[in-house]
């Protein structure tokens, strides 16, 4: 059995069936009982408006079937939005919409409409429309009264309408709107502050512009952008508690799913509500996405479970009881033994071998009237079998192999999941379908959550938030310290080089430009576009019990790194993005293994208890620290350093200072500083920052400006009169295919450092392609430098031959047979997944081998090498530093 939509219009015989649904209420094969108009009027009739959405569209034409929720801009016209008085099959439909486009001579061109949302109080439809595919239109936000039968735009303004596409519009109880928009107000005005262009970046798929959640007044003025995700935040809805539930879509890296999140309606406490690890299902072979949340009236979640792409109706929706659980089988720490599934689809059994035997539900909205019920957009099953007539799903005619599902046209219904019955409301005709709906109606219950009261306006006005981290030795409330975090926060019992978690480093992400603001080549990533581009906020010390309290700039994509002494990344990179809004505290008790750990992480209500207790008494130091750094009850070291002194604030430079060992117990450990300052080369940071960081201040590694030149400085080691040269350290003196005199040689190690263009990549130069690319053995023939051949040898260890397409022997001139030979592979030396797994920190840092670099690089320099590593290995970290293409 298949599922594909057919060439050819089935509409008339799709209608002739559903009259035959709506004659017996028991067709065989459609699953659920459909109702009659013969059952009693209160079971039908819902007295008062419902709004729908009717779209011509070709119920044939797979093209515009398919939806990739990726692509949330996709222009497809004939769409209208229709009011009706009651949700009965008799009421009269009138159009609400095409008034907004009316031409005087009465005709109206095809637009597009979506997002139908309806305010708390029942008064108002809010929804997204645009007036045509032109590029230089934009989806704007359009607002219809109930009671006046006024249709308006939000933003009445046509120039700031079209600043960006505004999607998935929702009411606040206060009047004011969230929704997603590409207009990214708040990120536009950091990158003018870092010296760049305002734009609207690109998702992480470099494929649309990103589409964050925005909020503004009802008259359309003071837009705020909320969140700041590098890839798309859409879907916000409305929860019963005053919380914002929405779509995220995660790209970090190597991770791409969509999750559903949660926010206060102020963009603050934005965090991971439900939804992690839970993609999966018998019933898709790709991974399935959590998205248009909405909430049902038993306070469950209700989700269209569907892949990234595919074709409209393919999908399931699952009710999710995110109120135990964080995942499908993970239930909040508090109520660890629950086992799940926190999840259930909303009509088992939807999808048979392909074929949704039971019917196909494209949309769902709740009535919110008491009875649980369900307003739905649903298409009845029906096969064609051979090109034969139209059928309908009888397990008869579900068991032919040769059954071809017929594309669904859906109408309006009501769906009770009590009994499982099906009411028709709207029938579609030959040449129209029903897309969204929903019921308007007040929803009295909804509490409002006013903006956060606890935000620290002064550190609001300077643009910045504080995070407070109670452990990096916390991993879901175990405690991972070497041996436990009361041991590695005594220094009676270890030192400060005992710890191996030393710093955080602040990464954030880099808002990539379209095409049109400034084209760029793909070469400017390097080795692996992976992690895109990177900057480096600063770093910050960690206090010995694993705690850490810094400030941090508002309003930007930031991930944080846990490094060692060297400024090596210890463990998996954090794959997530995480903002916060100015003037306010992220609070997070520890960390997580890597993106597969399924552990509660990062929703504060489901972790675990802390495995940091923190201070056991008032009023007295940690165990063998300085006095004067006394305790509160529960404080962590970074929460008692930051109330006595003051909370930590980034470092370009990375500095240590033994701030907390009694020097009356033992030598307090020596202090260091990697400095920028001390390179004889170009620094990634203005000396501004260097001297003294703000909130703009950056790390920008580019290859060709920071790392290549290190190889050329002048290392060269002199005796104690200044002139007599002992050795030539500079690393191209070796690390080249030139010796002194000009003639060829093979580089140390395989290794050429040289920075002439890449025969390989012009683009690149050769010392970037032998740090990060694959790379042959080369050996000297006579004065020639080759690669190095080397026989290929069975597996029993015995020379394999030449053959030819006959599986001859290939014989010389001698009637010798001729053996295959293969290079020698050599790996880089450089991995782009992270310093402590490239094998040049090992030969600099460790010694061995034929010669001992130790020391040939200085602290500064070995330390920009390693975080530009860790970060991704990049070429270019700022697209505007790289060539136009």
């Amino acid at each position: 059995m298949k599922f594909r939509y057919l060439k050819k219009n089935l509409i008339q015989k799709l209608l002739y069936f559903i009259g035959l649904i709506l004659a017996d209420a028991g067709l065989v094969g459609c699953g659920a009982e459909v109702g009659s108009q013969s059952q009693t009027t209160d079971a039908v009739i819902v007295d008062y408006p419902i709004a729908y959405i009717r779209r011509t569209l070709d119920p044939t034409d797979e093209e515009n079937r398919n939806y990739d929720w990726r692509e949330p801009f996709e222009f497809q016209g004939g769409a209208g939005v229709y009011l009706r008085d009651r949700a009965s099959p008799t009421a009269t439909s009138r159009n609400i919409t095409d008034a907004a486009f009316r031409a005087e001579d009465g005709s109206v061109p095809s637009y597009d409409v979506k997002d139908l949302s309806v305010s708390p109080d029942g008064e108002n439809l809010i929804f997204s429309m645009r007036a045509s595919d032109d590029e230089n239109t934009t989806w704007n936000i359009w607002e219809y009264s109930i009671s006046t039968k006024l249709l308006r735009r939000i933003i009445q303004s046509n120039s700031i309408a079209e600043l960006g596409h505004d999607i998935n519009p929702m009411y606040l109880p206060n009047g004011e709107i969230i929704f997603s928009s590409t207009r990214q107000v708040g990120a536009g005005a950091i990158l003018l502050d870092e010296g760049k262009p305002q734009y609207s970046a690109l998702d992480e798929n470099r494929n649309e512009p990103a589409s964050v959640l925005h909020r503004m007044s009802a008259s359309g003025t003071d837009i705020e952008q909320l969140t700041f995700n590098l890839s798309h935040d859409l879907n916000p809805t409305l929860m019963s508690d005053g919380w914002i539930v929405f779509s995220r879509w995660n790209r970090m890296g190597a991770t791409d799913e969509v999750s559903l999140y949660r926010m206060r309606p102020d963009g603050t406490s934005t965090h991971i509500y439900y939804g992690r690890h839970s993609h999966e299902s018998t019933d898709f072979t790709d991974a399935l996405q959590l998205t248009k949340p909405l909430e049902l009236e038993s306070t469950e979640i209700l989700a269209a479970w569907r892949p990234f792409n595919s074709t409209i109706g393919n999908w399931l929706f699952t009710k999710i009881n995110s109120e135990e659980y964080i995942d499908n089988t993970q239930p909040l720490a508090s109520l660890n033994g629950l086992t799940g599934p926190a999840q259930t689809v909303l009509r088992s059994s939807e999808l048979i071998n392909e074929i949704a035997s039971r019917g196909r539900i494209l949309s769902v909205n709740p009535l919110y009237d008491g009875t649980q019920r369900l307003l739905v957009n649903w298409g009845p099953c029906l096969l064609q079998i051979d090109s034969g007539p139209t059928l309908p799903c009888s397990e008869e005619n579900l068991a032919n192999q040769n059954a071809v599902e017929v594309a669904p046209a859906f109408g309006v219904w009501i769906f009770d999941p009590s009994n499982d019955t099906l009411l028709p409301i709207v029938l579609p005709n030959s040449s129209e379908i029903m897309t969204e709906v929903v019921a308007i109606k007040a929803r009295n219950n909804i509490t409002e959550l006013v903006d956060n009261s606890d935000l620290n306006e002064d550190l609001a006005e300077l643009g910045l938030a504080k995070i407070n981290i109670r452990s990096v030795y916390d991993f879901a409330g175990e405690d991972t310290a070497n041996p436990s975090i009361s041991v590695v926060s005594d220094p009676a019992q270890r030192t400060a080089s005992q710890r191996e978690a030393r710093f955080i480093r602040i990464v954030k992400g880099v808002p990539l430009p379209d095409d049109d603001i400034y084209d760029f080549r793909n070469t400017a990533y390097g080795r692996s576009q992976q992690q895109l581009m990177r900057e480096i906020i600063g770093y910050v010390p960690i206090e010995p019990d694993g705690s850490v309290q810094f400030l941090a700039p508002a309003n930007v994509p930031l991930a944080f790194s846990v490094v060692d002494v060297n400024t090596q990344r210890v463990g998996a990179r954090h794959q997530n993005w995480i903002s916060v809004r100015p003037g306010e505290t992220l609070e997070c008790k520890g960390c997580h293994v890597s993106s597969a750990d399924e552990n509660p992480h990062g929703r504060p209500d489901a972790e675990p208890v802390s495995a940091n207790p923190g201070a056991s008494t008032t009023g007295l130091a940690f165990p063998n620290t300085r006095s004067e750094l006394f305790a509160n009850i529960g404080e962590t070291m970074a929460e008692v350093y930051a109330r006595i002194n003051t909370t930590r604030t980034p470092n370009v430079n990375v500095q240590f200072e033994d701030e907390w060992t009694d020097p009356n117990l033992r030598a307090v450990d020596a202090a260091f500083e990697y400095a920028y300052s001390d390179l004889t080369t170009a620094a990634p940071t203005s000396d501004e920052c260097i001297d003294e960081w703000t909130t703009t201040c950056r790390i920008r590694i580019h290859y060709p400006t920071h790392i290549a030149p290190l190889w050329n400085v002048d290392r060269t080691e002199l005796d104690q009169d200044g002139i007599t040269v002992l050795a030539d350290n500079t690393c191209t003196s070796c690390h080249s295919t030139k010796d002194a005199m000009d003639n060829n040689q093979v580089p140390a190690g395989q290794l050429d450092l040289t920075n002439s263009p890449s025969s390989d990549q012009a683009d690149h130069l050769i010392s970037y392609r032998e740090l990060a690319f694959p790379d042959n053995e080369q050996e000297l023939n006579g004065t020639i430098l080759i690669d190095r051949l080397v026989p290929v040898l069975d597996d029993d260890g015995n020379p394999v031959f030449q053959t030819n397409n006959l599986n001859e022997l290939i014989l010389d001139a001698f009637g010798n047979p001729i053996p295959l030979t293969q290079v020698v592979a050599i790996e880089p030396p450089i991995s782009t997944g992270a310093a402590r797994l490239s094998r040049f920190f090992t030969t600099v840092r460790m010694g061995g081998g034929t010669v001992d670099h130790r020391g040939f690089l200085s602290d500064a320099e070995l330390r920009l090498i390693t975080e530009w590593n860790d970060i991704g290995a990049q070429y270019y970290n700022d697209p505007f530093a790289a060539p136009s293409d």
